[in-house]
């Protein structure tokens, strides 16, 4: 029984030495636009999860919008990102930079939803000071007497 156990360990270990890995496509993208492809596709696989039934009503592909901005098919998207991913520094060191893209996104966002707030703040604060300001009789609708013949 040992040795039955023996050899099916020494099978399974001599199995798993090859590896295939994908060759390097023709038709490769390059590591910064597939940067920049990845964080597009994150960002959109986002909005999938916070409005996916809006998509859908509206007939919006978000792979087939990155797709057509990079001008790339979903096929060599695959073999690209299969490539890069059996290269795995390569790999990380593409989805450190996707990190760093979308970190920076994220940062532009914040910044615009602060300034948003910000006026929006400043406008109600406008609006009420010109209440204050304004004479108290000409907020109180006026009643017109009738007119007596």
């Amino acid at each position: 029984m040992k040795k039955v156990v023996y050899i099916l360990v020494l099978v399974i270990l001599a199995s798993c030495q090859h590896v295939d890995r994908p060759e390097k496509p023709e038709n490769l993208i390059p590591k910064d636009q597939m940067v920049q492809i990845l964080a597009e596709a994150y960002t959109g696989n986002a909005a999938r999860s916070i409005s996916n039934r809006t998509l859908r009503e509206e007939g919006l592909q978000i792979d087939s919008l990155i797709y057509n901005k990079y001008r790339i098919d979903s096929l060599q998207f695959v073999e690209s990102n299969d490539y890069y991913a059996s290269e795995i520094n390569d790999y990380i060191a593409i989805m450190e930079e996707v990190k760093a893209v979308l970190e920076a996104r994220k940062v532009t966002v914040d910044t615009l939803l602060a300034q948003e707030k910000r006026l929006q703040k400043k406008t109600e604060d406008t609006v009420q000071t010109l209440k204050d300001e304004a004479p108290k009789d000409t907020l109180e609708p006026k009643t017109i007497a009738p007119v007596q013949e």
